[in-house]
């Protein structure tokens, strides 16, 4: 068999292998994914315990429990509260939308005239106006089923998780350094390299779930604020829909702001808006450009759309993924521009 034969069959051989390889951890991305995030996190606490003991196991071991606690503990007592909340507050809203259906139709007030309005443009469409009620609060049951509905494939990612943050604590710097040594560049070059994306990467977590934590908290007050029912659960729903890069917060505050106006509580419905579309949505487009783009010098424009992409590609981690991608490919262009134009290299050398 001749070398040009060898070199064929072996990189055929190396394609099959890494396609079978991407097939088997399919399952995993995910995983695989939000553990290499949590160990980079987590990596200072896991090297301040290496300096008080020998074996690597114990740091990288302690270091993955403190990251369960730190997660399934909050999670736990967030779902128990979250339950108790739904299964009291569904009954109520729809006991109140036919009450004060009823009430507003009796008193004649200014709800009865714009139901008076509205009733024969909906008829027109072959829809009543209690179907339009009901349909939203059916669909608000139907956010709180789907939101436990996928409780075991949680722990199955919850569980792989931990193992690949603590795969990545005892042997991530040495799956580094290999992933380094294929790179054809000068090690300063390097360095800065992995610098400055381990610094991106960090600022988009803080930068992403931080946001997220600040405008589920305005949410929950807002809502406790204007009486609605179950706040914790639409405030835990606002930071979830806050990842989403299209809408956000405002899929979650905007029918509440139509179930307060369709009850009768139109000054509510009105302070509501207000509130979401200044303090809960208003965060976001402060917070995340000042914590992602204001530390890492990085175009606000470039992080939202690369944000979109990842989250269009991956899901949920290609919020964090997407940008990474971007500003890696990005700094490696910026590299190779500038050693292009270094004329006191000399030829032949790596980037």
């Amino acid at each position: 068999m001749s070398k040009e034969v060898r070199i064929v069959v072996g990189i055929v051989l190396g394609l099959a292998l890494a396609v079978l390889a991407f097939k088997l951890l399919r399952p995993f991305w995910p995983s695989l994914g939000w553990g290499l995030l949590l160990a980079l996190l987590l990596d200072p606490v896991q090297q301040r315990l290496r300096k008080r003991m020998n074996r690597p196991f114990w740091p990288a071991f302690l270091t993955t429990a403190l990251a369960l606690v730190l997660v399934v503990v909050p999670i736990s007592l967030l779902l128990i509260r979250l339950t108790t909340e739904i299964s009291t507050a569904y009954p109520a809203v729809r006991a109140q939308v036919e009450s004060l259906q009823k009430e507003a139709l009796q008193q004649g007030s200014g709800y009865q005239v714009f139901l008076a309005k509205a009733t024969p443009i909906l008829a027109h469409y072959g829809v009543t106006f209690s179907a339009v009620t009901s349909f939203f609060a059916d669909k608000i049951a139907g956010l709180a089923r789907g939101f436990f509905a996928d409780t075991m494939k949680f722990l199955f990612d919850l569980f792989f998780t931990l193992i690949f943050i603590y795969v990545f604590l005892m042997h991530g710097r040495g799956l580094s350094a290999q992933a380094a040594r294929l790179l054809p560049m000068q090690e300063d070059r390097k360095l800065e390299l992995f610098g400055r994306l381990r610094n991106f990467t960090l600022a988009t977590f803080h930068g992403i779930f931080f946001t997220a934590f600040i405008q589920g908290a305005l949410g929950f007050i807002g809502y406790r604020l204007f009486g609605l029912p179950a706040p914790l659960f639409f405030g835990t729903l606002t930071a979830l829909f806050s990842l989403i890069p299209a809408g956000g917060a405002m899929l979650v505050w905007g029918p509440l702001v139509l179930f307060l106006l369709f009850t009768g509580e139109t000054l509510k419905g009105i302070l509501l808006l207000v509130w979401g579309a200044v303090l809960v949505s208003g965060a976001d487009n402060v917070l995340r450009p000042l914590l992602i783009a204001g530390r890492t010098s990085v175009n606000a424009v470039f992080v939202l759309v690369s944000a979109v992409g990842g989250a269009a590609a991956f899901g949920v981690i290609g919020l964090f993924y997407g940008p990474i991608l971007l500003f890696l490919t990005q700094e490696i262009v910026r590299l190779i521009s500038e050693r292009g134009a270094d004329p006191a290299d000399p030829p032949g050398t790596s980037v």
